[in-house]
């Protein structure tokens, strides 16, 4: 008989957006407005990591995160 799971999938990705400022400080003001405003985003051909999570609903048990 099938079991009901839950599977969490997460992902890491990494992009390079280049900004033009003062110092560290404005850079950072910068990149956080553009990426708020959606001027910066994130493709997703560029994940640089996988982990999945699954819990049995019925033991309770799970299987810790791993990378895939």
């Amino acid at each position: 008989m099938k079991k009901k799971f839950e599977i969490t999938i997460e992902e890491r990705v990494s992009q390079v957006f280049e900004v033009m400022a003062e110092d560290e400080d404005e850079a950072e003001q910068i990149a956080k407005q553009k990426y708020s405003d959606g001027a910066f985003v994130l493709d997703n051909s560029t994940s640089t990591s996988q982990q999945m999570y699954i819990y049995d609903t019925e033991t309770k048990k799970d299987t810790g995160w791993f990378d895939f």
